[in-house]
């Protein structure tokens, strides 16, 4: 209401940004409320209370069972030198690659949902701005009443919506239709390398917790990359076909005419995006015969 009264245009250009989310169908998935973003939003908590507060748990019960079996073979002096030992030089280095192991591994699963979280959000934008034939009022409203938060609270509580920074500059570029959809296309096949990137951070953090407590190296992220490099490239492959055949899916069902009179700019958007895939996962394929 505030907005409504300093500056109309803006605050219809968020109105504008909400009922695109309700035409788009993205309110039935990630609107307020929804389990969907209800788990993006509180991650961070999920992972300790189901990850971390298990984890020490079987740890203090482990400890506590050692020093009931050693206290009556050592004194017990001898017996917390032991275990303060034990725990500083490999326990704890152990837990933390357990637990770093089980953080890349969410994070490998959770960049292709959060680009599409991402891709709502500023499709939703792109709307909004070409309904009010500007982009200035959305852009006034996203400056004036961003909250400012810390990088850390961001990535912890805010990460359903894309940084406001990226969301300025994806506005500055609505009023060039073929590198605005370039870019929103381009979401998909950046998530699906970033998730192959953390999938083998998961498996090379696998394999310093074996290290570390067997000693002996299994050389798992060795094996795995070109399986992962080849499970990404097929994905890449398919995103890609399905960028290039997306401008005729939709012509055939909202039965629009073959000639596509609205349709040319974005058709040749994502002609681009689906070759820049295509590219990209040739280029992953020919990184395993170098």
């Amino acid at each position: 209401m505030k907005l409504w009264r300093a500056d109309n245009e803006s605050a219809r250009g968020v109105l504008l940004h909400e009922i695109a989310h309700v035409r788009n169908g993205d309110t039935l998935i990630t609107g307020a409320g929804s389990g969907f973003r209800t788990l993006f939003n509180f991650w961070p908590v999920l992972f300790v209370v189901t990850v971390v507060v298990p984890v020490i748990i079987v740890w203090l019960m482990m400890s506590y069972l050692l020093f009931i079996e050693l206290s009556g073979l050592m004194p017990p002096g001898e017996i917390i030198t032991y275990k303060f030992e034990q725990n500083l030089f490999l326990v704890l280095p152990s837990l933390f690659f357990m637990l770093l192991t089980s953080l890349m591994w969410v994070a490998s699963i959770v960049f292709l949902p959060l680009a599409a979280l991402w891709y709502s959000e500023l499709a939703a934008d792109c709307i909004a701005a070409r309904c009010q034939g500007a982009p200035a009022p959305l852009a006034r409203a996203l400056s004036l009443y961003s909250v400012p938060v810390s990088r850390w609270r961001w990535l912890f509580a805010r990460t359903t919506h894309p940084p406001t920074r990226l969301r300025l500059f994806m506005l500055q570029h609505v009023s060039s239709p073929f590198i605005h959809m370039l870019l929103l296309i381009s979401t998909f096949p950046v998530a699906m390398v970033v998730s192959m990137l953390f999938t083998v951070l998961y498996y090379a953090s696998f394999d310093l917790s074996v290290l570390l407590t067997n000693q002996v190296s299994l050389s798992t992220t060795a094996s795995i990359l070109p399986r992962v490099t080849v499970i990404t490239a097929a994905s890449l492959l398919f995103v890609g076909i399905s960028i290039l055949l997306w401008p005729s899916v939709v012509r055939f069902l909202h039965g629009l005419p073959s000639d596509g009179s609205g349709l040319p700019q974005w058709k040749r958007a994502h002609i681009g995006g689906g070759v820049m895939t295509l590219v990209l996962a040739a280029f992953l394929m020919g990184t395993l015969f170098m």
